[in-house]
């Protein structure tokens, strides 16, 4: 099993190197094609689109990896006839709130972009529930197939026959709700429709049972997915009212920068929701509480090396895609730091999930939401809309990171290194401080730079790091051996 999970991950990781790179070469096409002004209303879309499909889906992405390995051992197909009622009915809904929700969410564009809006919705509900399905049924290969398809061929696609903005959210939203409705129609009558042939007599008794089962765990997960829906897209919609396009395109770079940056990291999570869910299921408690101790001890170490890396190198970076010298604000380092503390919820939250049938990931994100609420109130009364902003986005996102980290520890058990707590913690607070250092002298970079790396390599030489890396050395030798 352990050979799977690690075969599997690294296919996921992979695929989502690939999918963050191509995302990084479509930022740079876009804001070297259509200025960096169009980039930043390109998201602002994408985090309105979110805003809506996410909710719609009732939990769905959540519920259907966690819960389907516990269905299937009683009412195998009952998932399979949920969805294939449940979803075409989610996706006429869409189109009847999304002329009005585009409004909303869209201001000063929203007759021009609004049925693209809706056509956007759509599409996303179908290709998030059918991805949501491979991976519920642990079918990787698949899960990367559509994965690539919709986030790396169709937007690249269009954006290279794209002459103006307009232009490409148009051809983009045609070509993937294409896309996604055949990806669609191959899930149902390729796996669902057979399964619930198979099943149906006993499908049909427990239809309303299981219906409830599968919606409720969405449904108490959903507080805290609109809740993350707002920590991602209402920044962005008050930036795009108060702020002006070259601050938006550059918010928005940096909010792209930190999920590409996170892609690979997240395909852990990917993975982990429906593994441990299936060695929960089987009674498999101490092999979750490995893993899980695993990943935070390995990823609490490299986060924090990659952090001094993300600062160090993120100016550069931006000046060469957009071709001139683009300022970065002092606020904006701090906002940039705290999106590694954005990937750690984004991988936590998987084990969070699967761990417990209560809405712990939920208790994340309202407590985020509402240190970032708690923090613009206070700084509004004494600072601008923008560093109110950004410092409001800082506070949800620290507070995301830390309690994903303590929940995880608390649910499986696992305990901490006092030591390697504590310097961890003063690494982070070296991160801090090197982010204002940049800030004010860009020449201390390599300074930077270079006693990141001494540190990085002090905190990965103790022995916890030593007995992960030398299980999967003898896993990997165990597994020639039986292969001999």
């Amino acid at each position: 099993m352990l050979y799977k999970l690690i075969k599997n991950l690294g296919l996921v990781a992979i695929t989502q190197a690939i999918i963050g790179l191509s995302g990084f070469l479509l930022v740079v096409l876009i804001t070297r094609k259509f200025g960096i002004e169009s980039n930043g209303m390109l998201y602002v879309i994408k985090r309105g689109v979110d805003f809506l499909w996410v909710p719609l889906l009732i939990g769905l992405t959540v519920s259907v990896p966690r819960n389907k390995p516990f269905l299937d051992k009683k009412d195998k197909g009952s998932v399979e006839f949920i969805l294939l009622l449940s979803v075409p009915l989610l996706a006429a809904i869409s189109f009847i709130i999304g002329p009005f929700m585009s409004k909303m969410m869209l201001g000063q564009w929203s007759a021009e972009y609004k049925w693209l809006f809706v056509i956007l919705v759509v599409s996303n509900i179908l290709q998030g529930i059918s991805y949501a399905y491979f991976r519920a049924s642990m079918k990787y290969n698949h899960a990367n197939v559509i994965q690539l398809i919709g986030f790396v061929f169709v937007p690249l696609v269009t954006v290279w026959f794209s002459g103006n903005i307009l232009e490409y959210v148009t051809m983009y939203s045609y070509l993937f709700l294409s896309v996604s409705g055949l990806i669609w129609l191959y899930i149902s009558s390729v796996y669902l429709l057979p399964e619930i042939r198979k099943n149906f007599a006993n499908v049909k008794k427990t239809f309303a049972g299981n219906t409830v089962f599968l919606f409720r765990y969405g449904f108490n997960r959903l507080p805290g997915l609109i809740g993350a829906s707002v920590i991602y897209t209402f920044p962005a919609l008050l930036m795009n009212r108060f702020a002006s396009q070259a601050d938006v395109g550059v918010f928005s770079f940096i909010m792209q920068f930190i999920s590409i940056l996170s892609l690979p990291i997240n395909s852990l999570g990917i993975v982990l929701l429906p593994h441990l869910s299936a060695r929960l299921a089987n009674q498999d408690h101490a092999g979750a509480q490995k893993i899980v101790a695993a990943i935070l001890s390995l990823f609490g170490r490299a986060g924090a090396v990659c952090s001094v890396f993300l600062l160090a190198f993120f100016h550069p970076i931006l000046s060469l895609i957009t071709n001139q010298e683009m300022n970065i604000a002092f606020l904006d380092w701090f906002l940039l730091g705290s999106g590694l503390m954005l990937v750690y919820y984004n991988l936590l939250r998987n084990p969070i999930d699967a761990s417990s049938s209560k809405a712990y990931s939920t208790f994340v994100v309202i407590y985020s939401l509402l240190s970032g609420l708690g923090t613009a109130a206070v700084c509004l009364t004494f600072l601008s809309y923008m560093a109110t902003i950004k410092l409001s986005i800082f506070a949800s996102f620290l507070s995301m990171g830390i309690l994903s980290q303590y929940f995880c520890v608390k649910l499986y058990r696992i305990k901490i290194d006092p030591n390697n707590l504590m310097r961890l913690i003063a690494f982070y607070l070296f991160v801090l401080v090197g982010a204002i250092l940049i800030s004010y002298n860009y020449g201390l970079m390599l300074c930077l730079l270079f006693i990141g790396i001494m540190a990085g390599v002090w905190i990965f030489v103790d022995a916890e790091v030593k007995k992960i890396f030398l299980l999967v050395k003898s896993f990997g030798q165990n597994k020639r051996l039986l292969i001999k």
